[in-house]
């Protein structure tokens, strides 16, 4: 299983995304498919439990000689303003798990 595969799978179980709901309305969609479509990336909007806000990321994303660096650990949050003591269970839940499944590391596309 891929990085990209396992961040996917913590975020179906720890925080409801769904691989089944597209925003067509919004231009955007949120499923599994986006997502390995578009990671590594600054950070991807999955909203699933954790509410329009919900997104996971990659601290530090930047354009260097024309290709794109992805550094840092990579972490779930949410708008603070959506935040409940249940998403914030679910949100460390999720990064507990996204820690040791997938350690911080310098990527390049």
């Amino acid at each position: 299983m891929t990085d990209t595969e396992i961040i996917w799978q913590i975020l179906v179980q720890e925080c409801g995304a769904d691989d089944e709901i597209q925003y067509p309305d919004l231009g955007m969609s949120t499923t599994k498919a986006s997502f390995i479509q578009q990671w590594p990336c600054g950070e991807f909007r999955f909203m699933g439990a954790l509410g329009f806000g919900g997104k996971v990321r990659q601290p530090m994303s930047f354009a260097w000689k024309g290709n794109w660096q992805h550094i840092g650990q990579v972490y779930v949050d949410c708008y603070p303003e959506d935040e409940s003591s249940e998403r914030k269970a679910m949100i460390e839940r999720a990064n507990t798990r996204l820690a040791e499944s997938v350690p911080w590391h310098a990527q390049a596309d």
